[in-house]
């Protein structure tokens, strides 16, 4: 359940009704789709599944004995919150963080979100991915900017260094000096 959560960014009553139809697991590309009466904002949609992903849920599927597609992918507890916590504990992973964040189911959002990101997925495609209605909260909120990697974020732009096939730019606003030009003259006149 968990990978499902990180690796789709369902929220937890998306998850709990997550039927075996909602799945389309074979072909190139691996769906699921949230049902409208599933879905926060009522709106059907398909998100497509990581490769890996959809193998793991072919298995499951198998080992459940080729269940129909009416039913539940997962029996998701009522007392998820609870099993996560002991969970947590297992796997020593602190329930509040040195921010004092804490980790809950919904977390696992936060989580899809902060991958997004640091894959260089487009803000925009991640927003759709999570179906936010607002960017800023894809990438204000869900988005964990302490986790990204701004060195490897900047090495990626290309090297200028005698670059040739570089164009020179154009004027950007600026006088020369790297003051901006058109502004209103400010003080006394």
């Amino acid at each position: 359940m968990y990978e499902v959560l990180v690796h789709t960014g369902l929220r937890r009553g998306e998850l709990a009704t997550l039927a075996w139809g909602d799945l389309s697991l074979d072909g190139p590309t691996a769906w699921l789709t949230v049902r409208a009466e599933n879905a926060k904002n009522k709106q059907e949609d398909s998100l497509p599944i990581r490769t890996d992903l959809a193998a793991k849920l072919r298995a499951w599927w198998h080992d459940r004995g080729s269940p129909g597609p009416r039913e539940r992918v997962f029996n998701v507890p009522i007392a998820l919150v609870q099993i996560l916590d002991k969970d947590l504990k297992a796997a020593g992973i602190a329930k509040v963080d040195e921010r004092g964040r804490t980790f809950d189911v919904h977390g696992f959002r936060h989580t899809t979100a902060t991958y997004l990101a640091k894959a260089g997925v487009p803000p925009r495609a991640a927003q759709r991915h999570m179906r936010h209605s607002d960017i800023r909260l894809t990438l204000g909120t869900y988005t964990d900017p302490s986790l990204l990697d701004d060195s490897s974020a900047l090495e990626a732009l290309p090297s200028l260094n005698g670059a040739k096939d570089v164009p020179p730019q154009q004027a950007t606003g600026t006088d020369g000096n790297g003051l901006p030009t058109g502004l209103p003259k400010l003080g006394p006149s």
